[in-house]
């Protein structure tokens, strides 16, 4: 196979891994591009643009608020401004506390807190659980 032929297959990949789901897509983080510095990068919420999906460092993120990329705004240490895609065979991910209104829970979310498993109660929750808001299970 020629070199060019694999970039055409490679575009192709990409092209058709925007229509994966989010549970598909984090088993295939090599379909989607590197993060990079100076891209204009979108949250998906302005009914223009679907929301930027990019990999780094073998993971792979969904945008959460619409940016250009800077080099100290990689996705590992702005949940701001990214979200990681969890992997879908975990049922009840670990709760991590939301910081502000970023990673606020929605009903029904599940989570996994001090060896226990947990459901949202409410829309928009910071809760720890245990605390208020969430029903253990």
């Amino acid at each position: 196979m020629t070199r060019e032929r694999i970039l055409q297959l490679r575009a192709l990949l990409m092209k058709a891994a925007k229509n994966l789901k989010d549970d598909d897509a984090f088993y295939c983080p090599e379909f989607f591009p590197r993060w990079e510095v100076g891209v204009q990068y979108w949250n998906g919420k302005d009914g223009v643009h679907e929301a930027s999906r990019v990999q780094d460092e073998g993971v792979l993120y969904r945008c959460f608020q619409s940016h250009v990329s800077q080099s100290d705004w990689k996705p590992h240490i702005t949940p701001a401004l990214w979200e990681v895609i969890p992997d879908p065979a975990i049922e009840f991910p670990e709760w991590v506390q939301p910081q502000g209104t970023v990673g606020l829970y929605a009903l029904g979310a599940k989570v996994s807190h001090l060896g226990k498993h947990w459901i949202s109660d409410c829309d928009n929750n910071s809760y720890e659980p245990g605390v208020a808001m969430w029903t253990e299970v």
